[in-house]
């Protein structure tokens, strides 16, 4: 168990390490007018926004679990930024779809 959660934790840290540039660019999603009340906009800044940080919340209560004698638990919970990703890939979809790919709807 503690092989996989070091194995994860090295994933999801260079995976967090390598989404700052995109979540520190996300803001450049609202430039066009009226972005702002797109849902879908929203959906989609927010997502790649929050990735690193949630990168980080995951592994750093996988490792409070698996302490805590959680080990299932852990296991689970190294993967809590699949949460953003299947956000991005729902916002994205949304965006192309209903909105022709216009982040200002």
């Amino acid at each position: 168990m503690r092989s996989y959660l070091s194995i994860c934790t090295t994933f999801m840290g260079v995976l967090a390490a390598i989404s700052f540039l995109p979540a520190g660019l996300a803001g450049m999603m609202f430039d066009a007018p009226g972005s702002g009340d797109n849902p879908a906009t929203n959906l989609l800044a927010y997502s790649v926004l929050s990735f690193p940080l949630v990168c980080l919340a995951g592994i750093t209560l996988a490792w409070q679990l698996y302490r805590q004698s959680f080990n299932v638990l852990a296991a689970l919970v190294i993967w809590l930024p699949l949460v953003n990703v299947i956000a991005f890939v729902v916002g994205y979809t949304w965006l192309e779809v209903v909105y022709d790919g216009q982040f200002n709807g």
